[in-house]
């Protein structure tokens, strides 16, 4: 007669009918010839007695007494199997499903607290600007505290007036000079120490309509033919410095029935071309009021002038002590040779030396 066996439903070992427990694992078995079964609390499917998890929905199964193994309701304070006392009743799972005696549900896991960026950053902020102040209040270097105070430096140096002249007819005077900065022109005058008259300020930087000049002139009109000048010039920069040359005198022409006549050509200086691959802008100046004209080409003989502008002989223009001639058309990257003519009121031309420019 063959024995009759019961397998372990926790390890698959066959034992023989009658037993408790696996002699293996030692699982409870089931007894009276029909195995025990218990019943998933999740999906109510009816599992052997012994297993942890429910063979049809996974939910872990009522846990076994941590003596006897045998299925223990979750209420109960003692194995109904053993007797063992159990405390008070057996710990429930996280969801109200029974788990075995010493298991613990995982710790929850530490999150750090999401503040608000904004509020961090407006904390780091306030943090640094503390330092900053620390800092600046008991550490800082001198110059430190000025950075903020709003103060800017102060321009109180007037301009360096020089090469003043004076050229005259029998009724008027062209005054020139130069500076070495950006200002305004005016001249006062008159014919004793005490001046007398002054000119409106002209290109006044600080008027908001000029940026000023360096090279100044400024014509007298209305004067007494053969009578002397006493003058001086003033010049002022952006920030309302204003310089005043010394005391200068010139005489004006005399009349004899005929105008004075005026043999002395203007002198010519600041000689200076600004080019492009195809235009040169030549600049210079004058002594005196007059026209302008250049000659240039590409050997020492010219070839070409332009024509007289602002000139005094024309009855059309009283001439300029500043000139600028453009000059168009050129070939770039090459080289030319150019002079500056001036002629006066009275006729007579000045000649600059040979210069030379390359175009771009």
């Amino acid at each position: 007669m063959q024995q009759q066996v019961i397998r372990c439903p926790n390890c698959g070992s066959q034992n023989t009918v009658g037993q408790q427990f696996c002699g293996v694992c030692g699982t409870r078995l089931a007894t009276g010839g029909q195995q025990q079964v218990i019943r998933c609390p999740n999906c109510g499917s009816q599992n052997a007695m012994g297993l942890q998890f429910c063979g049809a929905c996974g939910a872990r199964l009522a846990a076994g007494c941590p003596y006897c193994g045998a299925g223990v309701d979750p209420t109960s304070r003692f194995c109904p199997n053993c007797g063992a006392a159990l405390g008070a009743g057996m710990p429930q799972q996280v969801g109200g499903m029974p788990q075995q005696a010493g298991w613990a549900p995982p710790a929850a896991r530490s999150q750090a607290p999401s503040g608000s960026p904004v509020l961090i950053m407006l904390l780091v902020v306030i943090l640094l600007g503390l330092g900053f102040f620390s800092y600046w209040a008991f550490a800082s270097p001198s110059w430190l505290p000025s950075l903020f105070s709003g103060t800017t430096t102060t321009d109180t140096t007037p301009p360096i007036i020089s090469s003043v002249s004076a050229s005259t007819t029998t009724t008027t005077a062209a005054i020139t000079w130069t500076t070495d900065e950006l200002t305004g022109s005016q001249v006062e005058y008159g014919t004793d120490i005490n001046y007398g008259t002054s000119t409106a300020w002209e290109n006044d930087p600080t008027s908001g309509t000029s940026m000023g000049v360096v090279t100044h002139s400024v014509t007298l009109t209305g004067l007494t033919s053969g009578t002397e000048y006493h003058y001086r010039v003033k010049s002022k920069d952006a920030a309302g410095n204003v310089a005043v040359s010394p005391k200068n005198t010139f005489t004006t022409g005399t009349t004899n029935g005929s105008t004075t006549t005026d043999t002395t050509p203007p002198i010519i200086s600041s000689v200076l071309a600004s080019t492009t691959t195809t235009t040169a802008v030549i600049t210079w100046a004058t002594d005196e009021l007059a026209g302008s004209q250049v000659e240039y080409g590409t050997d020492i003989n010219y070839g070409t002038s332009t024509a007289w502008e602002n000139d005094p002989t024309s009855g059309t223009s009283t001439g300029v002590a500043t000139h600028s001639v453009t000059l168009t058309g050129l070939t770039s990257g090459t080289e030319y040779h150019y002079r500056v003519k001036s002629k006066d009121a009275a006729g007579n031309v000045a000649v600059s030396p040979d210069n030379t420019f390359t175009t771009g």
